[in-house]
């Protein structure tokens, strides 16, 4: 589906489902240089579950119109302002990477937008790799392959995924590689240059979930224990044998933690907002 935030077209996954305003939210914020796609194996069970699903592509991202915003605050007020065009506020918020850290933005910095938090993939302060940053900086498709190595546990690198025939390796590369020029350079230097995770977290009130990759080599879990501690209303949930593509690596158990999550924030499948 799309619609028009601030004069520009927003394209967003809805799991061939109406936006009913009558049925909770859950907005799916992706990370640097990919687009709502990587939630598909969460979104669509959501979506038929009792629940609106709602997976933006950010700015500059797949159709939706650039160009990428360059700051992690920049992304939270823009995500402030495609909830309120959707009329879904509070919404559950779900990030992943440099997503996570732009939910963490938002809810600090417009929590009437937010009833929810999960975070995948997130870490207090989120450096990039010089190798990687660089590789962006040049539209490399080495950037691509970077990611994918890293952003896998060592499982992925020899099959046996759930659904039959998923390469994740190769799907998660080619990803990337149909970002437009520029968007990726965009995104890795706004996750680098943003300090505001811990002050962000310190404000939050909402039920918090941290779905934490035990084996995820980009952002370690014991990054994101500055976070779990500042968050007043904290769930932690572990991964073995994931990395930072938990919600690929591990779909099922990734789903099983979001719809505890959901339900354990009072909106379960027989609430209304």
């Amino acid at each position: 589906m799309e619609i028009v935030v601030a004069g520009r077209t927003v394209r967003f996954g809805n799991s061939a489902m109406a936006i009913d305003r009558d049925v909770p939210a859950v907005v799916f914020l992706h990370g640097a240089g990919m687009d709502h796609t990587v939630w598909q194996l969460q979104s669509r069970y959501i979506a038929h579950h009792g629940y609106r699903s709602i997976a933006l592509n950010f700015p500059g991202h797949d159709k939706s119109a650039g160009p990428a915003l360059e700051t992690v605050e920049d992304m939270a007020a823009w995500v402030a302002l495609v909830i309120d065009e959707l009329g879904v506020a509070p919404a559950h918020v779900v990030g992943h990477s440099m997503g996570s850290l732009v939910a963490l933005e938002l809810a600090a910095s417009s929590p009437a937008s937010v009833a929810s938090v999960i975070l995948l993939g997130v870490s207090a302060t989120m450096p990039v790799n010089s190798l990687l940053l660089d590789a962006a900086a040049n539209n490399q498709h080495l950037a691509g392959e970077l990611m994918t190595d890293w952003s896998h546990h060592s499982d992925a690198q020899i099959g046996g995924h759930d659904v039959p025939g998923y390469w994740q390796l190769a799907s998660s590369s080619h990803l990337i590689d149909r970002c437009p020029p520029g968007t990726l350079a965009v995104d890795l230097a706004a996750c680098n240059a943003y300090q505001g995770a811990v002050e962000a977290a310190s404000k939050i009130d909402v039920p918090t979930t941290v779905i934490v990759g035990m084996a995820d080599k980009m952002s370690r879990p014991k990054a994101a224990e500055p976070l779990i501690d500042e968050l007043s209303d904290v769930s932690v949930v572990e991964i073995p044998n994931a990395g930072h593509m938990a919600m690929i690596e591990d779909s099922k158990a990734v789903r099983d933690a979001m719809m505890t999550a959901l339900a354990s924030a009072g909106t379960d499948a027989d609430s209304e907002q």
